[in-house]
């Protein structure tokens, strides 16, 4: 019954509450400004650290110079917390243990923990084959997604892809954006149903399909009506990422008809988007099923929605990349008017990003001619982006490049063509317009109250 979170061990301690034989207390700093643990006893950690010190009886870290059992000055602050998590899973020793449990691979003192830690793999990125990463939201298993630069996911031959798991916002963020949007949608409430309606009145809602379409957003179905109202009761009959047809019940709301109908709106607005994305990418990948080549999205995206519409493009059946500017090198139009401006050739400025940047970001240069591609090459890009070309100056492009680099079309790609630059040969086609002008699916929320069923 001893809560070894806040159990202090420390010579000022009672001497009634000794510390329980065997467990040691560890004490872990919350960094407020990027929602992670930057401390030194960090079960979390995304990126690689040096090895760190090792742990002195009550849990601090010894540094040279430090009496040990003393705290580090950097951590003298005294301000330690848990995060919500630990207490759910048991405090930060046992999320630890759990954390070794899911990756074994990360051995105890191991100087590069896997860049989806954690039991619920929190803050991962999309790029991924396998299931979504939103909690509660299984997805189908055939889902492909691709990145050209993050990290060095491909393999010397280009195309060839290594996957990743698809995680678009962790549970933390995902709820930030909900409640974001039932405080936009009502401020002070639903003065209409609290004006009519008996405060204790329950009802029954069933979310239904009004068209065929392929199904994304159940994982945000969940957070609405978690964060507005626990009480209300969420039961989903498909997972995101299947086909329905028109007339079928997906999900089955029970609980307080106030808060069912407080948020309505916003669950339907983001059922909605982000079928309506998953419809049309699954529309535009039966178009070219026969070919190998690969159906990507592009940054095209609502502000704050780009990984919730990324992982819909990936439940459609796309595949994500080019996730942010600062996933690798992308050397557009602009950037080529402005070189030409200041005297730096195609080629020179592929080296020159070569020279500065690490291996681990690749270079993607926009063409339009094959002039370009010439000197792309040269330079030693790594993916060419083949700017609004027709499919046969594509098969030409494609002649030129003989395998070289990483061959992608976008501009103008439509559900009328797509089939014929897929055809060509190219290794994968971008589509803004799968994020960009996907148009809402058609789902109505229909309330019943519970006595006349």
């Amino acid at each position: 019954g001893t809560d070894v979170r806040r159990h202090r061990t420390n010579r000022h301690h009672h001497p009634n509450r000794a510390r329980p034989p065997g467990l040691r207390a560890i004490k872990i700093p919350v960094d407020p400004g990027h929602g992670k643990r930057s401390g030194r006893a960090c079960a979390f950690e995304r990126s690689p650290r040096p090895r760190r010190a090792p742990l002195s009886r009550n849990g601090h870290h010894c540094r040279s110079g430090n009496v040990a059992g003393r705290p580090h000055p950097a951590s003298r602050s005294g301000k330690f917390h848990d995060r919500p998590d630990d207490r759910r899973r048991g405090g930060p020793q046992q999320s630890l243990d759990a954390h070794r449990q899911t990756n074994p691979s990360q051995t105890k003192g191991s100087r590069a923990p896997s860049r989806t830690t954690g039991v619920l793999g929190f803050y991962g990125q999309g790029l991924a084959r396998g299931r979504t990463g939103i909690q509660g939201s299984p997805g189908p298993a055939d889902r492909r997604t691709l990145t050209f630069y993050q990290q060095r996911t491909t393999t010397p031959e280009h195309g060839a892809m290594k996957s990743q798991v698809i995680q678009p916002l962790s549970p933390f963020e995902l709820e930030a954006l909900v409640t974001a949007a039932l405080k936009e949608d009502a401020p002070h409430g639903d003065v209409t149903t609290r004006a009519l309606l008996a405060p204790d009145l329950q009802a029954q809602a069933n979310v239904v399909a009004k068209q065929d379409l392929t199904l994304a957003g159940v994982a945000v179905l969940h957070a609405v009506y978690r964060v507005l109202d626990p009480a209300v009761v969420v039961t989903a009959a498909f997972e995101d990422g299947a086909t329905l047809e028109t007339g079928q019940t997906f999900a089955t709301l029970r609980g307080p008809a106030h808060s069912i109908l407080n948020g309505e709106r916003v669950a339907l607005n983001f059922l909605q988007h982000l079928s309506g994305i998953a419809t049309l990418t699954a529309r535009f990948r039966a178009e070219i099923r026969q070919y190998p080549t690969i159906l990507v999205d592009t940054r095209k995206t609502v502000p704050g929605l780009r990984r919730l519409e990324k992982w819909a493009v990936a439940l459609g059946g796309g595949t994500n990349h080019r996730m942010t500017l600062s996933d690798g090198v992308l050397i557009k139009d602009n950037h080529l008017v402005l070189l030409e401006a200041q005297g730096t050739p195609l080629r020179e400025a592929c080296r020159k990003a070569r020279a500065r940047l690490s291996r681990h970001f690749r270079i993607c240069v926009e063409v339009e001619t094959l002039e370009q591609i010439d000197q792309a090459l040269d330079g030693g890009a790594d993916a060419l982006l083949l700017d609004n070309m027709p499919p046969a100056l594509v098969r030409e492009a494609l002649d030129l490049v003989k395998g070289r680099a990483h061959t992608e079309v976008s501009g103008g790609i439509t559900l009328g063509n797509v089939r014929e630059y897929a055809a060509t040969g190219v290794d994968s086609i971008s589509i803004g317009a799968l994020t960009h002008s996907a148009p809402a699916v058609d789902i109505s929320l229909d309330v019943l109250p519970l006595s006349s069923q």
